[in-house]
């Protein structure tokens, strides 16, 4: 392992990190702070994935970078906690989830922000959740009772009245459906089992808008199990129920949970409350690494932190369920139904992985092929001189860079806004 000292106030410094990336090799960062980290991870000309070290700080970060045109980037959020039984799921954050993975699927995703807590959380089987992916095209032929029922396996919920996503409804010869990848609604209108017409319509007001084609519908579900499969795991909850040894208030929770859940089997319901069943079917699952493009960079932010959560909160998923198994809410089982950390770090290690270090100059993350130490200046302060702040604007925009100016409040902005004839319509707020 070498280490480096660059200087990224120099273009070929910044490419110098680029090409370690592209030759697939693993770089501990040091000395880099704020918005550089963004800046070098996508710039880095490959897919990434961004860990933050913690759910709220991946949101900020995702935040900022939504609001730039020209980046297609998704925040991936941990699960809704699995380890007790819940009849009513978080659907906005699993569908949030589903849409993520879809989009990765499609390649249509530059970079994933995403938490350390995040990398833990199982996702449906890929393989599975591809195939389950359909459309509908206008002039198609289909039996609205068999599109409903294709709907219903595809985790979808009947609704009086379409609003959120997830929801279909039939009345009559109009079939509503809200699908989890897209931002609107569509109405489709049939003559007889004749698709007439396709449109999106408004949630609010339900009024039709733009007519479309065709409709590509994502599952809205994490579980997709074979019939053996539902009879295996129907046979592990009877077996579980069987060999509890519980106080009888306990005792009836645990009658209650597994014969509901035995009851939803055998209809092979499809709904997010499911999930609790997934110490029980975790050989069916999928992660996230699964969903990544083969040549994703990691990118975890600050080692160190990053590293001490992953053993945080691995230790408290196992010490939770442990701590209420004598409650009749928890399955007994060797399993949580999230990944271990010792299966994280393992995956880790067979990616092209990169770490931002300001804590510690130890990685226990991954083994770096090269440690690189960046120095670089601060900006020049321009406040006692704007002629060349806006004489430095007009040399980058003609060396071919794109500027983003972000200012202290609105009136700065304003004055910022009042001074774009100075710099050229390449410019602009």
């Amino acid at each position: 392992m070498r280490e480096q000292l660059i200087d990224v106030t120099k273009v070929s410094s910044l490419n110098q990190i680029q090409q370690e990336l592209q030759k697939n090799k693993n770089l501990s960062i040091l000395g880099v702070g704020g918005s550089l980290k963004l800046l070098l991870a996508l710039t880095c000309k490959k897919p990434v994935l961004y860990v933050a070290p913690n759910d709220s700080e991946a949101i900020n970060i995702y935040e900022t970078l939504k609001k730039h045109k020209g980046l297609s980037v998704e925040l991936l959020q941990p699960s809704p906690d699995i380890t007790f039984y819940h009849k009513a799921q978080n659907n906005d954050r699993n569908i949030s989830r589903i849409k993520t993975i879809f989009n990765l699927l499609n390649g249509n995703t530059t970079a994933v922000i995403t938490s350390v807590e995040a990398l833990f959380s199982y996702f449906p089987n890929k393989d599975r959740f591809k195939s389950a992916i359909f459309s509908l095209s206008v002039k198609d032929i289909i039996e609205i009772i068999d599109l409903k029922a294709k709907f219903v396996n595809a985790g979808y919920a009947p609704a009086d009245l379409v609003t959120m996503p997830g929801q279909f409804s039939v009345r009559g010869d109009i079939v509503d459906i809200f699908p989890v990848n897209e931002k609107f609604p569509s109405r489709i209108e049939f003559f007889d089992n004749f698709i007439e017409s396709i449109k999106l319509f408004d949630p609010e007001t339900q009024r039709s808008g733009e007519v479309k084609k065709d409709l590509t519908l994502c599952p809205c579900t994490n579980i997709y199990l074979t019939d053996d499969e539902i009879k295996l795991t129907i046979k592990k909850l009877e077996r579980i129920k069987k060999t509890a040894n519980l106080d009888p208030d306990e005792n009836v929770n645990l009658e209650g949970v597994t014969s509901e859940l035995i009851d939803k089997l055998s209809q092979n319901a499809k709904n997010f409350s499911m999930d609790f069943i997934f110490p029980l079917v975790e050989d069916t699952l999928s992660t996230i690494f699964d969903y990544l493009p083969n040549n994703t960079v990691l990118f975890f932010d600050e080692c160190k932190l990053t590293y001490d959560n992953l053993l945080n909160i691995d230790k408290d998923i196992k010490e939770r369920k442990k701590s209420a198994l004598n409650s009749g809410l928890v399955l007994n089982t060797s399993t949580t139904g999230y990944l271990t950390k010792e299966k994280i770090l393992k995956t880790i290690a067979s990616y092209n992985c990169a770490t931002y270090q300001k804590l510690s100059n130890a990685n226990r993350l991954f083994n770096p092929d090269a440690v690189i130490s960046v120095r670089y200046a601060p900006v020049i302060k321009y406040s006692s001189n704007m002629n060349e702040f806006f004489n430095d604007i007009i040399n980058w925009v003609s060396d071919g860079y794109k500027i983003f100016i972000y200012a202290g409040g609105e009136e700065n902005a304003k004055k910022l806004r009042s001074e774009e004839r100075r710099v050229g319509k390449e410019c602009r707020s």
